[in-house]
């Protein structure tokens, strides 16, 4: 809960948190694809499952690349992304610097979207065009004076700031209109202010009307940072689906925005509608207003079967009958919106192509490679011809199929996804199933923080049994407990607090690694149990490409066992082995599984194919371990990631 005073908030920003926010938030749709150094769709490696990064020394001897071979080729592409981040650091660092160079916002955009991401390219682009916002200026002048009276408290991570939204609107729907009018005229509020209300609030579209008339200028620039990066009140209102709200800012004036790269007016409110399960009437006549205007969007495909596209951070995707509802439900072709071009390498480019070639110098003195370029460009056409014969559906597609099928039977959606793939049957228990375990945030919590971190798990217990929570509260306040310490799982049993019996998909909220199962087993958790998805701690264990705990768990005599719809611990292993670089790590893990002499199915076999067509000395090198592993020439590939 936000807590609205009229003091001014000293905030103190974490830099470790920092970065574990902006990691949340980065997607990996670039603006260029060519531009980027990823090898493929279907494999984003991480830094755990990747070879050795970069080595700060430079190689001895020359990196031999064979660029006909898919399993260097995805190794070097890594080895190239380690290089790029390492130049980064060394030689590029600050972009903004390119602004006293004479490079445009634009050509620095464009510059950071292909070199890090679309994130970090609308941070910078969204502050360079809030400079002079109200808030902005406002802001610097508060981190002035925090300086002159603290030296050196911004290099502490200490700011000042004001406070958005303003304490004078905390209760503002419950004020008599005479106080609230007096409110809206002090000059107090701000486009900050009141963006954050549409945003973020409930008061009602009057309320917000009363504030925006309130306003020396609607049409001013947002510039608090905390919120998403829209510049105008009208892509707020987009957003929200405030109809009358918008319909008010631009009988106000306001016109529909359309940066060259942040969101436009449109795509917010194509986003919206997308995201949303209500205000479909209002979203619709926002659109249809927003088209009569002559607003546009970008988009990836726009057809009958299909519009989508994105902008940083968002994206809208509507299929054949989402668009033929919205066209006869609510009077909205999508295909009537006018597609619009954005920053380009090719119309912003200088900056881009001046820093791809001290990129390379770089990458070929660092890894010692004669032609980064052609390296790459070959290794590029050897990845898309093993994409080209392997170009699965996602799971999340093929569920979303079958759930239109069969909406009201999930066991005939179960059986129908069964037959597909058992990722698949998976995904849908995740998504529509086992909701008992779903969690809700509850400022209980704060009430119990202190004895907790002491330890006092006693007096924390006693505390929330006495509270009147609902089973999503609990099991959020049981996950509270948890992370402080796994071993209260023994305490917990004896109380209420558990709504039902702990399953092991929820321990990966907890770190399962070889430490946290050993120290659940010792308190009493059953380690051989199969959870309410039908597996066992052996799958989970496979799933994070845990060879310690896999290998402990079978040493424990947790049996090898697969649910009924085929998803078991080694086809978790052959999928890891079709796409993980550490094949030696992965391996050892399939030799002991096949110890337990599993059945060997037709999903088994189709991940074979995936091994057998990406890394063929691979698949040699399991067939003549485990013959029962080969197939045949007519083995398909799966039909889902």
């Amino acid at each position: 809960m936000i807590k609205i005073t009229k003091k001014v908030v000293i905030t103190v920003l974490i830099a470790a948190l920092l970065l574990v926010a902006l990691w949340l938030y980065l997607d990996k749709e670039p603006l260029q694809p060519e531009a980027r150094l990823s090898a493929s769709a279907h494999d984003k490696q991480s830094p755990a499952n990747a070879p050795a990064a970069l080595d700060d020394a430079k190689p001895q001897t020359k990196l031999k690349v064979d660029t006909s071979n898919f399993a260097q080729c995805q190794q070097t592409f890594f080895q190239l992304r380690q290089g790029q981040q390492q130049w980064i650091r060394e030689s590029v660092g600050n972009f903004s610097d390119y602004l006293d160079e004479g490079y445009s916002v634009d050509e620095i955009t464009v510059a950071i979207d292909a070199f890090r991401n679309s994130n970090f390219a609308a941070m910078f682009r969204a502050k360079q065009l809030r400079k002079n916002a109200e808030v902005t200026k406002i802001n610097a002048m508060l981190a002035e004076k925090l300086e002159e009276h603290m030296p050196g408290a911004a290099a502490k991570g200490l700011s000042v700031q004001r406070k958005v939204p303003s304490g004078l609107l905390e209760g503002f729907a419950d004020l008599p209109l005479a106080e609230q009018q007096q409110i809206a005229d002090s000059g107090e509020i701000s486009v900050d202010d009141v963006a954050y209300v549409i945003a973020e609030s409930e008061l009602s579209d009057d309320d917000i009307i009363l504030l925006i008339d309130g306003l020396p200028d609607a049409s001013a620039t947002v510039g608090y940072e905390y919120l998403e990066e829209a510049l105008s009140l009208l892509d707020f209102a987009a957003m929200a689906g405030r109809s009358k709200v918008f319909n008010r800012l631009l009988d106000a004036g306001l016109t529909p925005t359309h940066d060259a790269y942040l969101g436009s007016t449109m795509e917010w409110a194509l986003s919206g509608l997308m995201n949303c399960c209500e205000k479909h009437e209002q979203r619709a006549e926002i659109i249809n207003r927003l088209i009569t205007l002559g607003a546009r969007a970008r988009f990836s495909e726009q057809s009958a079967e299909s519009v989508m596209g994105h902008f940083p951070r968002r994206f809208y995707r509507f299929d054949e009958d989402e668009i033929e509802t919205l066209r006869q439900q609510f009077n909205v072709n999508l295909l009537t919106i006018k597609p619009r071009q954005t920053l380009t390498t090719e119309t912003h480019g200088r900056l881009y192509q001046g820093l791809v070639s001290e990129r390379d110098a770089y990458l070929e003195e660092q890894l010692d490679i004669a032609d980064v370029a052609e390296t790459r460009s070959a290794c590029q056409q050897t990845v898309e011809a093993i994409v080209q014969q392997w170009q699965p559906q996602s799971r999340y597609d093929v569920m979303e199929e079958a759930v239109a099928r069969y909406g009201d039977s999930p066991s005939a959606i179960i059986a129908d996804l069964a037959d597909i793939s058992p990722f698949a049957v998976d995904l849908y228990r995740q998504i529509h199933q086992n909701n008992a375990q779903r969690m809700k945030g509850t400022e209980v919590i704060d009430e119990v923080i202190q004895p907790l971190v002491d330890g006092d798990i006693e007096r924390v217990l006693t505390h929330l049994q006495q509270q009147s929570l609902t089973d999503a509260e609990r099991w959020y306040l049981v996950g509270q407990i948890m992370l402080v310490d796994v071993a209260y799982y023994q305490q917990l049993q004896q109380t209420d607090l558990l709504p039902q019996p702990l399953q092991h998909h929820q321990l990966k909220r907890f770190d399962m690694n070889l430490d946290t199962i050993k120290t659940l087993n010792d308190v009493g958790y059953d380690i051989a149990a199969t959870d309410n998805r039908g597996k066992t701690l052996l799958y989970y264990a496979v799933n994070e490409k845990d060879l310690q705990l896999t290998t402990w768990l079978l040493d424990q005599g947790v049996p090898y066992k697969g649910d009924e719809q085929g998803a078991d611990p080694m086809l978790l292993a052959l999928r890891h082995a079709g796409s993980d670089y550490e094949f030696e790590r992965i391996n050892q893990m399939i030799d002991a599984l096949m110890a337990t002499n599993p059945e060997i199915t037709r999903f088994h076999q189709s991940r074979m194919a995936v091994i057998k067509l990406r890394f063929p000395e691979r698949y040699q090198q399991l067939i003549e371990q485990y013959p029962s592993l080969a197939i045949s020439e007519q083995t398909p590939l799966p039909k889902v990631q």
